[in-house]
């Protein structure tokens, strides 16, 4: 926004674009950030004595109005990409930290409905904030957290993935970020996991190993075996757990769920079952390698 520093002479002008601002400035315009964009000045087109000046206010937008564009901003609506943002506004989801209420989330909502009458996203996901081992909010300053890299060489970064995704923070709790706390989601699931596959692998590579490379699973529920009738049905349930979960966004709820048939899988079926996956006598049990593969 740019006004006229003599009161005599009042003049306002607004501009929307860089064609228009180096339109009446004549120049380039590459920064719009100060104090670039103050040197722009020209002569007062109101004034007849040409002695007043056009100058920028000095105030700014408070910068979550620039964040609260982005739906549109990051394609240039309305300058170009008019038909894909009208087929891809409101967007789907939107994700940030519960601080966000009163900032992103709200601008977003406020130009949205000043704009286009209509909400700027269909649902939110809102988490907590990350706290360092001192519970001190997370921050590049203090340095109050583990190395990532560390973490990712010794851990995995699958192990960071699920210490986060599984704990309180995707409630809108908040969390605090420790070594030992990202090692047990090792120990509770991906070891766990692995083992299982381990388990599975081992054995059907050395089951009928006299007659062959082993015994071929693949994939089928028809088994009527008691125990995999059972992990047959956790399966189903579990998937329609995880389907409910992912499609409310509720990816905490998901993780819940995956804990709960991990637990089933290695600690009641694996468990119990694992004499059919011994070879007797060159006898290989199909219808345990199959259901685990499954």
């Amino acid at each position: 926004v740019w006004v006229s520093d003599d009161p005599r002479y009042p003049r306002t002008d607004v501009y929307g674009s860089l064609a228009e601002l180096q339109r009446d400035f004549g120049v380039e315009v590459t920064d719009l950030h100060r104090p670039y964009v103050d040197d722009l000045t020209r002569p007062n087109p109101d004034d007849p004595t040409g002695a007043s000046t056009m100058r920028r206010v000095p105030e700014v937008l408070d910068c979550w109005f620039e964040s609260g564009s982005m739906p549109f901003a990051q394609v240039h609506y309305p300058f170009e990409n008019a038909e894909w943002f009208e087929n891809h506004y409101p967007g789907d989801f939107i994700v940030e930290y519960i601080g966000q209420t009163r900032g992103w989330f709200y601008t977003m909502h406020v130009l949205a409905t000043a704009l286009f009458d209509r909400p700027a996203f269909s649902a939110c996901v809102s988490h907590g904030i990350l706290l360092g081992d001192d519970s001190r909010k997370m921050s590049k300053s203090l340095r109050n957290y583990p190395d990532v890299r560390e973490v990712f060489d010794r851990d995995g970064a699958d192990a960071m993935r699920w210490f986060l995704m599984s704990s309180p923070i995707l409630r809108g709790g908040n969390l605090v970020v420790t070594e030992p706390g990202i090692r047990e989601s090792v120990r509770q699931v991906m070891i766990p996991l692995w083992n299982s596959w381990y388990f599975f692998a081992l054995y059907a590579n050395a089951a009928g190993r006299e007659d062959g490379a082993g015994h071929d699973a693949r994939w089928r529920a028809d088994s009527s075996h008691v125990m995999d009738r059972y992990i047959l049905a956790k399966l189903r349930a579990y998937v329609e757990e995880s389907t409910r979960h992912h499609d409310a966004l509720d990816l905490a709820g998901a993780c819940d769920a995956m804990e709960r048939f991990l637990d089933v899988l290695t600690n009641w079926y694996i468990r119990r079952s694992r004499e059919r996956f011994w070879a007797a006598d060159g006898v290989v049990d199909g219808d345990a390698f199959d259901t685990l593969f499954t």
